[in-house]
């Protein structure tokens, strides 16, 4: 078999190779610079302040090849230098003021060199970390053209599978027999539970890449909250758990509907997801013009530790508590709703209540809440711990 070229090697080598060049074009500068002020102090006889030049050489060591060619020529001019300051006929003696000028340049010299190669090393740092971000930020946008361009075409499958097995599941193209039916009944619920997975996926993308967008309107809080509670009753029933709603009527708030509703209905999901059998799940909500809109989920049965609130919260992470219900996910419903909830100004925040149980609070600003009962409590929900 031919082996390819070993580019990777090439480029290493080149790489040595530029390092080599860096780390030794400075002294070899420093010591051409000291022969020109050698030749310039032996030929003219004029050289009106040959520190600025030692400085000039230490500062393009130090800045080009870093901090160690930068001392390295540091060394180098202060040796020549001891020899330019010192008496005639006798190396490293030197007059009163010529001695002064020498530790000047003993402290100033090495000082330029680390600073100067401090500050490129620095620059090198800063300048690595950007390529870093414009390559994160490259792939990020990639990827997010990829979701986008491939949200059709995950989509229009799914839809067909779901329409066309229901149809065949009620028998519209002539009777289905038991056995195909419980297959069809099949088909379809495995179709929407995928469907499902697909639009969590390219929802939280949309979060993360910026490119949601909420159509506000006035919403009466209590009217969605029911809505989402009709929609996990069967769930609850099975799983043999207690659902119920402690809010006000009149709660209006503006938001995006069916984002508010998107949140709820996963922050219910959870709860009924990891709530024991014999539970309860409870909607708790209060708001006042001073503190905006508390809405909190509350589940018991199930405390958390730090560590597992803060891993929840992240996508693709699911608490693993035994009690699951055998409840299929993607451990994506939190980081949504924590997304959702930040697009609308407000935060989302898990905390144990003092009694038995876990509160999932979602909070909007003050800003937001347009109207409320007149019975409301103006403090926030039960569930703080």
């Amino acid at each position: 078999m031919i082996n390819g070229p070993t580019w990777p090697s090439v480029s290493a080598s080149a790489g040595e190779r530029s390092t080599a060049y860096r780390l030794l074009l400075g002294p070899a500068l420093t010591l051409l610079v000291l022969l020109a002020i050698e030749a310039s102090t032996r030929w003219l006889f004029a050289i009106p302040n040959p520190a600025v030049i030692y400085f000039t050489a230490v500062v393009f060591a130090a800045f080009h090849g870093g901090m160690v060619p930068g001392l390295t020529s540091a060394g180098i001019t202060l040796v020549y230098a001891a020899l330019f300051f010192s008496k005639p006929g006798a190396p490293f003696t030197f007059t009163p003021d010529n001695f002064a000028r020498m530790l000047v340049l003993l402290v100033s010299t090495p000082a330029v060199a680390v600073m100067v190669g401090f500050l490129r090393r620095r620059s090198d740092r800063m300048t690595a970390l950007l390529r870093e971000r414009d390559r994160a930020e490259a792939a990020t946008r990639i990827k997010s053209a990829f979701v986008a361009s491939m949200s059709h075409e995950l989509r229009t499958p799914l839809n067909a599978i779901l329409g066309f097995s229901e149809m065949l599941e009620r028998g519209y193209w002539g009777a289905v027999n038991a056995k195909q039916k419980e297959y069809l009944a099949d088909i379809r619920h495995s179709a929407a539970h995928q469907l499902a997975l697909v639009n969590d996926l390219l929802d939280l993308e949309r979060i993360e890449a910026g490119m949601t967008e909420l159509v506000e309107e006035r919403v009466l809080l209590r009217e969605e909250l029911d809505k989402s509670l009709k929609l996990i009753e069967e769930r609850a029933r099975a799983a043999n758990l207690t659902l119920s709603i402690n809010a006000p009527e009149e709660i209006t708030i503006q938001a995006d509907r069916r984002r508010v509703r998107q949140i709820m209905i996963n922050l219910l999901s959870n709860a009924v997801k990891f709530t024991p059998a014999g539970g309860r799940v409870t909607i708790e909500a209060s708001a006042s013009p001073q503190t905006g809109l508390s809405l909190a989920v509350v589940n018991s049965g199930t405390r958390l530790s730090d560590a597992d609130i803060k891993r929840i919260l992240m996508p693709f992470q699911q608490l693993d508590t035994g009690i699951a219900h055998a409840y299929e996910g993607t451990g994506l419903g939190l980081p949504i709703s924590k997304g959702l909830a930040e697009l609308h100004g407000g935060l989302l925040e898990i905390v144990n209540r003092r009694q038995d149980g876990t509160a999932v609070i979602v909070r909007f600003p003050a800003n937001r809440v347009l109207g409320r009962s007149p019975n409301a409590p103006g403090t926030p929900p039960a569930a703080v711990a």
